[in-house]
């Protein structure tokens, strides 16, 4: 017999498994996939496994998965999540199951192009101030690699009018003149 006085444990492991799984899914998009396995591992052990919000969280851990470079785990979860008694659950199981059953293209090497690691261009100026800034040591001022004023040399650049815009405006009025004085006759 159930005291009426006892808390119910379906809300707490509810509101535990929705904090797991917000947290798997931060994990994920900061790229830390063992973790989010974790987080969503846990997330789904707390919830019914028949429930839209399991299918939901099966799918992000499918993702986490193959993430990681488990690809067999993702595949058979999705092949799981496929048989889903909602139907956007079963829907983005398949559509994630074709996409990790579709056969992986080579790539030339020569077709891709290098992302330079941005930490170094960071430097010092970085770590003396800090991520949050507080430290009160004001970085020197360098110029953005990416800002392209940085590399402009104004004394270089011509600034002398070719009278192009003028030309266009003069040949624009007259264009329209001469259709409206065709128009009235």
């Amino acid at each position: 017999m159930e005291d009426a006085n006892q808390p119910d444990s379906k809300p707490r492991s509810l509101e535990a498994a929705q904090a797991s799984f917000l947290q798997g899914q931060g994990l994920f998009e900061r790229g830390e996939y063992r973790e989010a396995i974790q987080a969503l591992a846990r997330a789904i052990a707390l919830v019914d496994t028949g429930s839209k919000l399991a299918g939901e969280v099966g799918l992000w851990l499918a993702l986490a998965y193959d993430a990681a470079g488990d690809r067999q785990e993702a595949l058979g979860l999705c092949r799981r999540l496929a048989t889903s008694p909602y139907q956007e659950v079963r829907k983005q199981s398949r559509r994630l199951l074709s996409i990790l059953e579709a056969p992986k293209l080579s790539v030339n090497p020569n077709w891709m192009t290098q992302i330079p690691d941005l930490n170094a261009v960071q430097g010092e100026s970085y770590r003396a101030v800090g991520r949050s800034g507080a430290s009160g040591v004001k970085a020197p001022h360098r110029p953005s690699p990416f800002d392209p004023a940085s590399e402009i040399d104004f004394s270089q650049v011509e600034t002398q009018d070719n009278g192009f815009i003028g030309v266009a405006f003069a040949l624009s009025i007259a264009l329209i003149g001469g259709l409206i004085w065709m128009g009235l006759r």
